[in-house]
């Protein structure tokens, strides 16, 4: 796994009026925040709704786990895990309706799952 998905959290199911700053404060509250990133829709210019707090060490990051999971911030309920963990939901996400009619039965209801557990972390379609 790489460092970044060490030290980096997955922040999701955050409110669209939520600024980096507010989420910064928020995170720091477990240690020194390297760097927030809200991610923003390339044609929109709107937030998506999740981002990434990276930490200089992967013990701060399991902090922010264990502290901030559920944290109420403009009245949501932020929803946290490791990056790495992340980054296989958006992947999944990525499966358009035309792949997952390619796929076996039992294949697409995996698919189907997961794009469900996605959605609860906030994670939308690109």
């Amino acid at each position: 796994m790489s460092r970044r998905g060490k030290s980096t959290v997955f922040v999701g199911n955050i409110s669209y009026d939520t600024t980096e700053e507010q989420l910064r404060d928020t995170f720091a509250q477990v240690g020194t925040v390297v760097t927030f990133r809200l991610v923003y829709d390339q044609t929109t210019g709107k937030p998506k709704g999740y981002g990434f707090c990276e930490y200089s060490d992967p013990e701060t990051a399991m902090s922010a786990l264990r502290n901030l999971n559920g944290v109420d911030v403009n009245g949501r309920p932020l929803k946290a895990a490791i990056a790495a963990d992340a980054d296989a939901l958006a992947t999944v996400m990525a499966v358009t309706p035309e792949q997952l009619a390619e796929l076996p039965a039992e294949q697409r209801q995996q698919i189907l799952q997961l794009q469900a557990l996605a959605m609860q972390f906030g994670v939308t379609r690109g």
